[in-house]
């Protein structure tokens, strides 16, 4: 924040902004009396559809930007039988 008036707390191009979107219009988020209550006691992680980190945006409609989440999927199954197959090894 020092050294940094009138850089921060603003939303506007050329901004660094960190901030997120949420999609409110849930059934598990209604009615909307208060909506910071309402997130804070019934929000979850799925409600964030889009997270812009230093005015970039790296989630967007819930997709992670540069990744593919097929491939990722992929590598995670293959890891995880591996792991699974070295572990029943070094029992024996």
């Amino acid at each position: 924040a020092i050294g940094h008036a009138g850089e921060l707390g603003v939303i506007k191009e050329g901004a660094l902004a960190d901030f997120i979107l949420i999609d409110a219009v849930k059934p598990h988020l209604m009615p909307v009396y208060n909506m910071v209550a309402n997130l804070i006691y019934c929000g979850k992680a799925a409600d964030v559809d889009t997270v812009v980190v230093n005015g970039e945006i790296v989630v967007e409609g819930r997709r992670i930007e540069g990744v593919d989440l097929s491939n990722l999927c992929f590598q995670v199954q293959h890891t995880a039988e591996d792991i699974a197959r070295r572990t029943a090894a070094a029992k024996k």
